[in-house]
């Protein structure tokens, strides 16, 4: 898998796995969301979860909101685009 775009402060990302774009979702900001509406969060949490409603509207999530809003997220039929398995590499 490969990345173009990524890596800077410009978005979007585009991922590709074998030369087939797999999603793109644009968002105004890299961190979480859930994590800035809470104060006792730490500031400037990094996302690694994105989403995009049926409305247009975009998200981001740390890994622990993505995982823990995405039964919520699917119902609601939110494209995902959940980047938390590079948070430890």
């Amino acid at each position: 898998m490969t990345n173009a775009g990524c890596g800077n402060d410009v978005a979007p990302c585009t991922l590709r796995a074998i030369g087939v774009i797999v999603d793109v979702i644009e968002v105004n900001d890299d961190l979480c969301l859930a994590c800035d509406n809470n104060p006792a969060a730490p500031a400037y949490v990094r996302a690694y979860v994105y989403v995009k409603y049926p409305s247009g509207l975009t998200a981001a999530f740390c890994a622990h909101h993505g995982r823990e809003h995405r039964d919520m997220l699917i119902r609601q039929g939110a494209t995902i685009l959940d980047l938390s398995h590079l948070v430890h590499t």
